[in-house]
C-alpha cells in the first residue's frame, strides 16, 4: 500500500493577522476651541452693536439695543447714553427703556451719570414737545424711566416736572408716581405746590376731570408717604 503522506503542519505564521500601525492623523485628538475670553467678548458685542446701530434699518437699530439690554451688558451704557432720542424717532423709546434697566444694574455713578443724561434728554424733549409728536412720546417714557432711577438727578429732574406748568397733566401725574416710588421726601414740597395748583385748576372738560382727578389722587398718595 502507499504510504500516508505526513499531515502539513499549518503555519501560524500564514494566519496571524498583522496589527495596524495606528493611522496618526486620524487617531491624535483634535483640540476643543478654547472659549473668548469675556473681554474679547465684550468687544465683540460692541462692534456688532455699534454696526447695527449705524444701519438704516430701523429694526436693526431697535434689536442691537434689546440685545444689549437682555445680555445685561452695562459695559454697553455709554455708548447708548452717547445716542441722541431726537434724532432716532424709531429707536427713542427702546433706547430710553433700556437705558434705564442697565443704569439699575450699574454701580452708583454710573447711575447717577445714567440719570443726568436721561434728565439732558427730558430736557431737550420737552422743549421739543411743542412741534414734535415723537417728542411728546418720549417726554413721557423718560419720565417714566427716570422714577425707576433712585438718585438725586431723578428726584431732581421729576421735581421740575411736577412743577412745571407747560408739561401736560398726565405726564406730570406720572413724575409723581415716580417721585412717590423713589421715596426721596426732599421731593415733598415740589409735589404739595402741583397739587395746590392742580386743585385751583379748573377742568377744560370730562377727560380732563378724569386726568385731574388722578393726578390728585397720585399727589396725595405720594404726600401720605412722607414725614411732614
Amino acid at each position: 500500500s502507499t504510504p500516508e503522506a505526513p499531515p502539513t503542519e499549518r503555519s501560524d505564521a500564514v494566519h496571524a493577522v498583522t496589527p495596524r500601525e495606528p493611522n496618526s492623523q486620524l487617531s491624535a485628538a483634535k483640540p476643543a476651541p478654547s472659549p473668548a475670553a469675556p473681554s474679547e467678548q465684550a468687544a465683540d458685542l460692541r462692534t456688532s452693536t455699534l454696526q447695527a446701530l449705524a444701519s438704516d434699518n430701523a429694526g436693526d437699530r431697535i434689536d442691537a439695543v434689546r440685545a444689549v439690554r437682555d445680555r445685561h451688558a452695562v459695559e454697553l451704557l455709554p455708548d447708548l447714553l452717547a445716542l441722541d432720542p431726537a434724532r432716532d424717532p424709531d429707536l427713542a423709546p427702546t433706547l430710553i427703556s433700556a437705558s434705564a434697566d442697565l443704569a439699575n444694574q450699574a454701580g452708583d455713578a454710573q447711575r447717577s451719570a445714567a440719570a443726568a443724561r436721561l434728565a439732558a434728554w427730558l430736557t431737550s424733549e420737552t422743549q421739543r414737545s411743542q412741534t414734535a409728536a415723537d417728542a411728546r412720546g418720549n417726554q413721557s417714557v423718560l419720565v417714566e424711566a427716570l422714577g425707576r432711577l433712585n438718585t438725586h438727578e431723578s428726584v431732581a429732574a421729576l421735581s421740575q416736572v411736577v412743577e412745571s406748568e407747560q408739561v401736560p397733566v398726565h405726564v406730570a401725574t406720572l413724575a409723581a408716581e415716580g417721585l412717590a416710588r423713589i421715596g426721596d421726601a426732599s421731593a415733598r414740597p415740589a409735589v404739595e405746590r402741583f397739587r395746590a395748583r392742580l386743585a385751583q385748576q379748573p377742568a377744560a372738560d370730562g377727560f380732563g376731570r378724569e386726568l385731574q382727578t388722578e393726578a390728585l389722587a397720585t399727589a396725595d398718595r405720594a404726600l401720605a408717604a412722607w414725614p411732614q
